[in-house]
């Protein structure tokens, strides 16, 4: 027979845990992601079991990279093949994986779909928050993503144009030929050194 669980607010000396109820994680399932950061702010600390772990309710705020507001930007830019928009759900603490301070970020992006983010690696670990609540987030992950690996220039072309809209000159055929004819005094400077 399964149990319920109930709202309870467990004290361990001054510290509160507020555990959540079955409904607090259909709430979740069914919020739009424009809605998402308001319905985590207002919920903030409710820890939600899952099948194997807890997820403890919480923005950018609450983890690990707090005042690090540019990764949510990073998240959705550097890592997927095409930008999306991210919001933090919350956080798994002491988490047995290659995270920083073993603390995996659960991030949904703007099509609904929920990510676990350790140590420069984006897992897509299921299709739907409704999906994460009720199946659980998929071991190993569907997919996931490394820093860079879609955003690198496919082209000599297109990274000249990335490097111009940065404002980096192109380097002149002088300026190569310059560097190319100090190269080999270069090398033996090097290797002297290194022979010390």
């Amino acid at each position: 027979m399964a149990t319920r669980l109930m709202s309870t607010k467990t004290t361990f000396g001054d510290h509160m845990q507020d555990w959540g109820r079955p409904q607090d994680s259909q709430k979740f399932a069914s919020c739009d992601f424009r809605g998402l950061p308001n319905l985590v702010n207002t919920n903030r600390g409710l820890r939600i079991p899952l099948k194997d772990l807890v997820l403890r309710i919480t923005g950018l705020d609450g983890t690990i990279y707090w005042g690090r507001e540019g990764l949510l930007k990073a998240w959705g830019e550097l890592y997927l093949e095409k930008p999306e928009k991210m919001a933090v759900l919350g956080a798994i603490d002491n988490a047995p994986s290659m995270a920083e301070g073993l603390q995996l970020i659960v991030l949904v992006d703007s099509s609904g779909r929920v990510y676990f983010y350790e140590s420069e690696v984006l897992h897509l670990v299921a299709e739907s928050v409704k999906d994460f609540f009720t199946v659980g987030a998929k071991s190993p992950p569907i997919r996931s993503y490394k820093y860079g690996q879609h955003c690198a220039p496919k082209s000599e072309e297109e990274y000249l144009q990335i490097m111009k809209r940065a404002g980096i000159p192109q380097m002149t055929t002088s300026t190569r030929d310059f560097v190319k004819s100090r190269e080999k005094n270069l090398k033996a400077n090097l290797d002297f050194l290194e022979s010390l």
